[in-house]
């Protein structure tokens, strides 16, 4: 076997590793966590929804292809640094305290180390959005999310899209102890503020994808 096909090999057995990590680490997440299987999905397909619509919109912004096919597996691994975070947290049905909240924030610093760990032997462009995500999808354009209070276009636009797909999932498809909105009033409370300020181009995607948003359904 040649030097290049030995290569390929190990670059392809590295893959098939990260793979089983990754899927594994997502078993632990949906067993310790209120969130089901069916979020990571409805979060996935909902980001694809947005960011070919973002392509659209914006035909200049090489939102390629590619790149959409890189941040949706990106918003798989969202909440995965979770599985560090206390059961007293994580399982908690009422408001939680401010030492709570505080531990939960943590999830988005945790889930970018374990990222920079599993996704060591991976592209460079799908490490860089994978940690992007995980650590800025709660990032409020307005400067009032966490973990840091970035503001504006400082927030990664790969986060900024699966934290959108996140809050419609999270508002629409509401599980454990929770009642759903319907999908006109998540519409319009997105649209408002009403869940943490969107940037005029996100609102512009939720806007030009409503219809579709509407339709998704995870079996």
């Amino acid at each position: 076997m040649s030097d290049t096909a030995l290569i390929m090999e190990e670059e392809n057995q590295f893959k098939e590793y990260h793979e089983h990590l990754i899927r594994i680490l997502n078993d632990i997440i949906s067993c310790r966590s209120v969130e089901s299987v069916r979020h990571v999905q409805y979060v996935q397909e909902y980001t694809r929804v947005l960011a070919e619509q973002y392509a659209k919109l914006y035909p200049r912004s090489k939102m390629t292809k590619h790149k959409i096919n890189l941040i949706v597996q990106a918003a798989r691994l969202h909440d995965v640094g979770k599985i560090t975070m206390p059961d007293s947290v994580l399982k908690n049905p009422g408001q939680l305290s401010k030492w709570e909240m505080e531990q939960l924030k943590e999830h988005t610093i945790k889930g970018s180390e374990i990222i920079q760990i599993v996704s060591e032997f991976q592209d460079r462009d799908y490490r860089r959005i994978c940690c992007n995500v995980c650590l800025y999808h709660h990032e409020k354009y307005d400067g009032t999310g966490y973990p840091y209070g970035l503001k504006k276009d400082r927030i990664p636009l790969e986060a900024q899209l699966v934290g959108l797909a996140d809050m419609y999932d999270a508002l629409v498809n509401a599980e454990v102890n929770k009642k759903p909105y319907s999908k006109d009033i998540a519409f319009y409370m997105l649209m408002n503020g009403k869940c943490g300020e969107l940037s005029p181009r996100m609102k512009e995607c939720l806007q030009e994808a409503k219809d579709i948003l509407e339709v998704v359904y995870i079996e």
